[in-house]
């Protein structure tokens, strides 16, 4: 898959995950989970550094020339406003790819999350105006 394809895709699912957000957001009250939500709920198995630099590679059209750098992944949960809570891993990453013009991109940083619907790239949209928020969990 070549890059352009690949940020067509990203940017069709944030547009999407926007736009949920914007049309819900005013018609629904967030609830925040209680401690025994907290303390039960699947966070899934621990995940390395290596786990999510492997999954990023998976979506790069030259993984092998690809710089990662993520910072050791947190338990905890998150809210994306008008969404479910989510429970699992998370990890900001900066990564600096190849372009389909065998150029790199340069450096970008992005939270990414292995949840129970699988690995997931938190868009920068929602990081940017605070409608993303991670809490970590001992």
């Amino acid at each position: 898959m070549n890059m352009q394809k690949l940020d067509l895709k990203l940017v069709k699912k944030a547009t999407i995950v926007t736009l949920t957000i914007l049309c819900a957001g005013c018609a629904v009250k967030k609830t925040l989970p209680s401690q025994s939500d907290i303390a039960y709920a699947n966070y899934g198995s621990p995940k390395s550094i290596q786990d999510f630099d492997a999954k990023i590679r998976q979506g790069l059209k030259d993984p092998d020339s690809a710089k990662i750098a993520c910072m050791p992944p947190k338990k905890g949960w998150f809210e994306i406003k008008s969404l479910p809570n989510q429970y699992g891993y998370v990890s900001i990453c900066e990564v600096n790819a190849k372009n389909g013009f065998g150029g790199y991109t340069g450096v970008e940083k992005h939270v990414y999350s292995f949840v129970d619907a699988g690995f997931i790239a938190i868009p920068d949209v929602l990081v940017a105006n605070g409608t993303f928020e991670f809490h970590p969990v001992p």
